[in-house]
């Protein structure tokens, strides 16, 4: 599989308590790696108002006829726990879909003024 990753940052919005994303920065992972990584449909959003953001990415991959069949998110408090293939907030596992549009964040509530990273690896047949 191959990954790519982001770190977002929760904060709180208004009077109540939201999830938000904040910059993010991609990180490459070497050739293949899923490129495009958005929250919200944003690269670098400063701000999300949802308590389930969703994430993207498109596949990277010049094989011919080369589709994505399975893929596995995982968010880290640490870019270092991240680094080490450690989901310690989020790990989908595997889950084999085609799907790489606005996956909904399904883990535990996102806490404010925390930063959390996110990574992707695909399974492309």
């Amino acid at each position: 599989m191959t990954s790519r990753a982001m770190p977002i940052r929760a904060t709180a919005l208004a009077v109540s308590l939201l999830a938000a994303l904040a910059p993010v920065f991609a990180y490459a992972a070497g050739p293949g790696a899923p490129t495009n990584l958005t929250c919200e449909y944003q690269t670098n959003p400063i701000a999300i108002d949802t308590l389930t953001p969703r994430l993207s990415w498109q596949v990277n991959d010049s094989r011919r006829g080369a589709v994505q069949s399975a893929y596995r998110i995982r968010v880290s408090s640490s870019r270092s726990g991240l680094d080490a293939g450690r989901g310690d907030v989020w790990d989908t596992g595997k889950v084999h879909s085609v799907q790489s549009a606005l996956v909904p964040y399904a883990g535990p509530p996102l806490q404010s003024g925390r930063t959390y990273h996110w990574k992707v690896y695909l399974g492309c047949q």
